[in-house]
């Protein structure tokens, strides 16, 4: 995944605005580079199939588990851009943003306000420059399906069937992950392509 970043410097702190007569005085500066960001490659996929009888009755379900890969989450950009998002809780707050001022170097003491603008600014929105704080794991457990049979054969005496059963069939019914937007398996350009 390539994408937008605050611009580091030699030793990977941010550099901050320390200039006063700047719109964006006091916050990061986004990188003019794009910059790797993230692999959605995950590092393996497995699954658990297994199948248990009792009587007439069977069960059938499947675990898979995707451990590694990223995504850009876009729910997570959506909702810092209209302010509604958790990450943007500290609006109307006064913070010393972590990094180094861009003149000198030197550790980063200016107090900046966490407002709209900060939010809306180009380092901190998907309208903007910088992806890189969208950018999540993507792991995940879930319980694919579920198939529940039960087989009537034998309460339905007819010539004409030769078994005869009844199925409830679930998926997706159990998801566990730290991703935080939809479902990490969801795309933003729909299902006529591959990219999430």
């Amino acid at each position: 995944i390539y994408g937008g970043t605050f611009l580091k410097d030699e030793n990977g702190n941010t550099v901050i605005d320390d200039d006063p007569a700047s719109s964006n005085y006091g916050y990061q500066i986004a990188d003019p580079d794009l910059k790797v960001i993230g692999d959605p490659t995950p590092d393996f996929t497995i699954g658990f199939n297994n199948t248990i009888s009792y009587k007439d009755f069977t069960l059938n379900f499947l675990f898979e588990w995707k451990e590694g890969g990223d995504m850009w989450n876009g729910t997570d950009w959506a909702l810092t851009w209209v302010g509604t998002g958790k990450q943007t809780e500290n609006r109307g707050t006064q913070t010393i943003i972590t990094g180094v001022k861009q003149s000198d170097g030197s550790v980063n003491d200016i107090t900046a306000d966490i407002n709209e603008y900060y939010y809306r600014s180009s380092g901190l929105n998907g309208f903007g420059n910088v992806d890189e704080h969208f950018v999540q794991d993507t792991s995940w457990l879930r319980l694919r399906t579920l198939n529940l049979n039960y087989d009537m054969t034998s309460l339905v005496k007819n010539d004409f069937f030769d078994k005869i059963s009844l199925t409830l069939t679930g998926n997706n019914l159990w998801l566990d992950t730290a991703y935080t937007g939809v479902d990490p398996e969801s795309s933003l350009t729909g299902a006529g392509s591959n990219a999430q």
